[in-house]
């Protein structure tokens, strides 16, 4: 019995593969969530500030971590979608803060 269960239970464990680390840190993404908050609040000047002087502007840094973000959380949302499950909170803050970011973006960057 014991060689038995142990031959039913190996593939199992052979066929899990590892979890690679988020690309982006949970406080990195929640102060561009708050950040992107507030400057919808506003009229989005802030946005084409550089973050550091040189740097890039505030809109590339916010959308590529949202993109990071939203990248990392793709593969457990459409597995929640497949079992009619509702996705996680935080891939709806993304993906509202990503929306909010593109109703500021100029012509020439939005693609449709």
């Amino acid at each position: 019995m014991d060689g038995t269960q142990a031959t039913l239970q190996a593939p199992r464990e052979t066929k899990r593969a590892p979890k690679a680390p988020p690309k982006i840190d949970n406080k990195e993404l929640r102060r561009v969530l708050r950040s992107v908050k507030k400057i919808a609040r506003g009229d989005g000047s802030a946005l084409w500030q550089p973050i550091a002087p040189g740097g890039p502007s505030r809109f590339d840094h916010y959308q590529s971590i949202l993109l990071d973000a939203f990248k990392d959380q793709m593969a457990g949302s459409i597995r929640r979608l497949k079992a009619s499950k509702p996705i996680a909170v935080k891939t709806r803050k993304v993906v509202a803060a990503m929306l909010t970011l593109n109703k500021f973006a100029p012509d020439d960057v939005v693609t449709e």
